[in-house]
């Protein structure tokens, strides 16, 4: 700014008065667009830090995510249960949609065709109870096969691992 103060002083005492009104002008517009770029550069900078954030968050999760997995990778067996869970979820409501349509059924009883459906459904009732007490000891099966299955491999992994260890290392 001084360098401009003095070069103004010069120009104005050898060419008068219309070139330091140029001079003054162009200055001005030099100095909007040095600060339009600044502005810019500062947003974009701006802009940058806030991607690489994210970025750098994003990563954590999945990294989290990750060792989850990892942690959750022994019980992956169970989640093959699942299904059969859902199954027998689907059983216990078709069991209270069947109990509530008895009850409404029953208020009705004074047609001999009603009284047939409702020993029908009755006799659907019994089935699907016997059905989810097959499915609640089959699941209980599956549960106790898959600790069995992680008895015997985590004690003969053990087993093996310290014998040869014992074997490798001390004769």
């Amino acid at each position: 700014m001084v360098i401009f103060v003095i070069v103004v002083e010069v120009v104005k005492v050898v060419a008068g008065d219309v070139v330091v009104v140029v001079m003054a002008a162009v200055t001005a517009v030099v100095v909007v667009v040095v600060a339009v770029i600044a502005v810019v550069v500062v947003v974009v900078m701006t802009v940058m830090v806030v991607v690489v954030v994210i970025a750098v968050v994003e990563l954590l999760v999945l990294l989290l995510l990750l060792l989850l997995l990892l942690l959750l990778l022994p019980l992956l067996p169970l989640l093959l249960l699942l299904p059969l869970l859902l199954l027998l979820l689907l059983l216990l409501l078709l069991l209270l949609l069947l109990r509530l349509l008895r009850l409404l059924l029953r208020l009705r009883q004074r047609h001999r065709r009603l009284q047939l459906l409702l020993l029908l459904l009755l006799l659907l009732q019994l089935l699907l109870l016997l059905l989810l007490w097959l499915l609640l000891l089959l699941l209980l099966l599956l549960l106790l096969l898959l600790l069995l299955h992680y008895y015997y491999y985590y004690y003969y992994y053990y087993y093996y691992y310290y014998y040869y260890y014992y074997y490798y290392y001390y004769y």
